[in-house]
């Protein structure tokens, strides 16, 4: 059985909603996407680094089950050891961009290499999504709606396009969210840049700080 028009959209619509929030990932790609020279392509790989993450996690959950992947991250020390790996990474984020000045962020893009760049934020994106515990519960509650879709599920190829169709969504949000602020950023005087990157970086150590509030939860 083939997959519908219809449920192909709900699918790619699932993934918009769930990369749309306002969250360390796009905060991120907010204080790349005004760096100066190629601010587009670094917030672009941000993005495309935590789609890579939920690709990974969501082929988990239509290959084991989320049944599986429910009882080990219902584990106390595992979700434990995510929270505080997730804060920490959080929290050197949020400082190393609020330490940065205005002619740190318009010219730090020339004084490293695009493969480097790239390579980092790559990288960058996919920690943030795979060490956050709320990917993980995110994507357990995915797979039982995936499920009650009635979709073929029964070969590895048509559960890799139910996850391309999901993560299309995912890929439409960070094309525009990064077009967006690139373009943003041509018009925007290097105060008001600074002004948002450091107004990222609290948001972002907002984040760490609930993070690991919800670290010592999980023990009380």
């Amino acid at each position: 059985m083939a997959i519908s028009l219809v449920t192909a959209i709900q699918l790619s619509v699932l993934g918009f909603s769930l990369a749309a929030p306002l969250g360390p990932v796009n905060m991120e790609i907010i204080k790349q996407a005004f760096q100066k020279h190629k601010g587009f392509v670094l917030g672009l790989t941000t993005g495309i680094g935590a789609m890579s993450a939920d690709f990974v996690i969501a082929m988990t959950v239509l290959f084991i089950g989320s049944e599986v992947l429910s009882g080990l991250i219902e584990n106390d020390w595992v979700r434990f050891s995510l929270f505080i790996l997730n804060a920490f990474i959080l929290s050197f984020i949020g400082i190393s961009a609020f330490r940065s000045h205005s002619v740190d962020i318009r010219e730090i893009a020339s004084e490293s290499s695009v493969s480097t760049g790239i390579l980092r934020q790559y990288s960058l994106g996919f920690v943030l999504v795979s060490t956050s515990p709320w990917s993980y519960l995110w994507w357990m509650s995915f797979g039982p709606y995936v499920l009650n879709l009635d979709i073929p599920l029964d070969t590895f190829f048509e559960r890799f396009i139910v996850a391309i169709l999901f993560l299309s969504g995912i890929l439409t949000w960070v094309l525009f969210f990064s077009a967006l602020l690139s373009t943003s950023n041509k018009y925007a005087p290097d105060r008001v840049v600074l002004l948002i990157t450091k107004g990222s970086a609290v948001l972002i150590l907002v984040f760490a700080i609930k993070v690991l509030f919800d670290a010592t939860a999980i023990f009380l």
